[in-house]
């Protein structure tokens, strides 16, 4: 059989997860909407760093290799496949939500697939989870009602573009992003996940939009202070914006009020 464990999926819409209201870890939620996606499935990939778990977890990590089949290894990784049972998403669930590092980091990705065809992914490590709807519009819809309740919800990647006094913004999924000058003429791009968007006020008269940005979640002390030093130097996070086109201003509205919509359910 051939082996697809490199397969990426074309991304229509992404989760976000609204950090400031999130009681826990976020792979429980992610967990939540893998669930629901996963109806219209007929297989599921992991890519993890089994040895890693057979180290902490070895009765999980027999579950994993008895029930899926390692179709390639590269390095300390392995990939996995399995058909998408209940079984599989159990094994998938007990990998995923471990009460440890493992599970976000020693776990590379979930993948689902309909005919051949990857439609979910999710990197548990930085956060990623992409959904194709042009593959299972089903499977996006029953995330987001799934999803419904909690600080969590689901986002078009479509590119929504502006510009501010000449410089280019875009926001695309739950990245808003702009253009910066950078050294010697050059510029660079800076990117902000908007899942500490707290609030937004919207200024149609002034073509003005105002987002309140919530501080990032709790970590440890050392992790904490270097992460503020990294903010600080850095480029700014956007606050006012008046927008130079009428369509630029609704195209940033839009896009924003319906991310923090997702959220807010």
């Amino acid at each position: 059989m051939t082996d697809h464990s490199e397969r990426r999926v074309d991304s229509t819409h992404e989760l976000v997860v609204r950090t400031a209201a999130l009681e826990g870890d976020d792979r429980h939620l992610a967990m939540t909407a893998i669930d629901a996606a996963a109806t219209p499935a007929d297989r599921c990939w992991l890519r993890l760093e089994d040895e890693a778990f057979a180290g902490a977890y070895p009765a999980r990590t027999e579950r994993l290799r008895d029930a899926f089949e390692c179709v390639r290894t590269d390095g300390s990784l392995a990939a996995y496949r399995a058909p998408a049972t209940d079984d599989a998403l159990g094994i998938v669930r007990s990998l995923l939500t471990v009460p440890s590092w493992h599970g976000h980091v020693a776990l590379e990705s979930v993948r689902l697939e309909r005919s051949g065809a990857p439609y979910l992914s999710y990197d548990p490590d930085h956060r990623n989870f992409d959904l194709d709807a042009e593959t299972a519009a089903d499977a996006v819809d029953a995330v987001a009602t799934a999803l419904e309740g909690t600080p969590a919800g689901v986002v078009s990647t479509e590119p929504r573009r502006w510009t501010v006094d000449g410089t280019p913004f875009e926001l695309a999924g739950a990245s808003l992003c702009y253009e910066t000058d950078g050294p010697l003429g050059t510029s660079s791009r800076a990117c902000f996940r908007c899942s500490r968007v707290a609030d937004i006020d919207v200024e149609p008269a002034h073509r003005r939009l105002t987002l309140e940005w919530t501080d990032p979640p709790d970590a440890p002390r050392p992790i904490a202070a270097l992460g503020g030093v990294l903010e600080r130097l850095g480029p700014e996070r956007p606050t006012t914006m008046r927008v130079d086109s009428r369509a630029g201003f609704e195209a940033a509205r839009d896009g924003l009020t319906e991310l923090l919509t997702a959220v807010e359910n």
